[in-house]
């Protein structure tokens, strides 16, 4: 086996960390696209399907979304605020948001006071009421929305990419040196 002195980390080569690290990359790739697919896909799908058109607006409630995560994926300057709207814009915008800590920081002198009183998008907006917040997607939005999210991935190929990942590095760090092996 071929070992340097400053390759051997973790008890690893570094060929055999380089690939392990790009296996898991694989398999966190196809993780993040099945939670975007499944997770996030079920709420578009559910919103394109009944609430096309501000008439037709549902709260998370009728959608049988209200939870936390839901919530944090339709807080305002997240993708999905791009493809479904809220009724009346019950949330705040992200160039509200701007505006305002443009003002604070020219009516104070100290900027660095400003920056510290700058609004968190991720914390919870006093006026962000989710529980009456109606939304909808408009019907442009709703063919992008299905073409985007167009259907669940089973939990399967989770398994299936993971075995493969697994077993192609695993045969790349054992098979590829017997073969280098072989040409000498």
């Amino acid at each position: 086996m071929y070992l340097f002195e400053n390759t051997n980390i973790l008890g690893l080569e570094t060929i055999d960390l380089t690939v392990y690290s790009i296996a898991l990359g694989v398999f966190f790739a196809f993780f993040a696209y099945w939670f975007l697919q499944n997770i996030v896909g079920r709420l578009v799908r559910k919103i394109a399907k009944r609430a096309i058109g501000e008439e037709n607006a549902k709260t998370l409630d009728e959608l049988d979304r209200n939870n936390g995560l839901y919530r944090y994926l339709l807080r305002d300057g997240s993708t999905l605020r791009r493809l479904i709207s809220v009724v009346g814009d019950t949330l705040p915008t992200v160039e509200e948001e701007k505006s305002a800590l443009d003002k604070m920081a020219e009516k104070q002198e100290n900027k660095e006071e400003a920056m510290e009183k700058k609004v968190n998008p991720f914390k919870k907006q006093a006026n962000a009421d989710f529980s009456r917040a109606k939304f909808y997607v408009t019907e442009e939005n709703s063919r992008k929305a299905l073409h985007r999210y167009p259907r669940k991935i089973s939990a399967w190929w989770l398994v299936l990419v993971f075995a493969l990942a697994a077993g192609i590095s695993f045969g790349a760090t054992y098979l590829v040196p017997v073969i280098l092996d072989m040409f000498n």
